[in-house]
């Protein structure tokens, strides 16, 4: 900003000085040079600050990619830089080519640069935003940085230590670690109660990156199946 409003004081200085210089050049053809000055100069200025600050597209990882996945992925990739899995395999279903649920789809939640969440359901939406219906489970993914909670931190969030009476229900599977796919070290949130139950976790780092799995109420062996799943679909 400094920049242009000293570029802006440059070029009124010479605009003047170029009309004191040369009185046959009217004023008003000066004063159009100086704002045709300004205009190119702003535009190169916007056009430099839209490459600093868009990401870079995100690589996908994902080997199997349902054929209603596709359009909501290519979205995703334009907007974080976060690698993108996916899981080939979802909670009680039997394979990939034979699901329980046909026709789930994803909606894009959050995403920035640096993480993204996903929700897997059946939807109406004609965008990647809006419109879940029949929840069927969730990813996201982050860069670690010194300030990603830990998964033991998010754990004691979600299950609010020492609060028993603000969530009077609780999976009966304790948290734990969990040997994943490839030899990658998880960690089990399971769900709370209350009101509704929240979602079982599996939480994740691979190469600098944050993942987790999760569904509404969800045991551990399904959400240790869904975390292989999407480990497995990858190079």
């Amino acid at each position: 900003m400094k920049r242009f409003a000293v570029k802006i004081l440059c070029l009124i200085t010479i605009g003047v000085f170029l009309v004191s210089c040369n009185p046959v050049e009217s004023f008003s053809q000066t004063i159009a040079q100086i704002f045709t000055s300004i205009k190119s100069f702003d535009s190169q200025l916007v056009a430099s600050h839209l490459t600093a600050t868009s990401p870079k597209e995100a690589k996908v990882l994902a080997i199997q990619i349902r054929p209603k996945f596709k359009k909501c992925v290519d979205e995703l990739k334009k907007i974080t830089s976060v690698p993108i899995i996916l899981p080939a395999l979802f909670p009680y279903e039997v394979d990939i080519e034979h699901p329980i649920n046909p026709d789930l789809s994803i909606l894009i939640g959050n995403a920035t640069d640096s993480n993204y969440s996903l929700t897997f359901g059946i939807t109406t939406a004609k965008n990647c935003f809006h419109g879940v219906i029949g929840r069927g489970g969730k990813l996201t993914g982050e860069k670690i940085t010194s300030t990603t909670k830990t998964a033991i931190q998010i754990y004691e969030e979600l299950h609010g230590i020492g609060d028993s009476e603000f969530h009077p229900y609780k999976s009966p599977e304790q948290a734990s670690y969990v040997l994943l796919a490839r030899d990658i070290e998880g960690y089990f949130i399971p769900f709370i109660g209350g009101a509704s139950a929240s979602d079982s976790l599996i939480v994740w780092d691979q190469n600098g990156y944050r993942y987790s799995v999760g569904f509404k109420a969800g045991r551990l062996n399904k959400l240790v199946e869904m975390a292989n799943s999407t480990i497995e679909n990858q190079p």
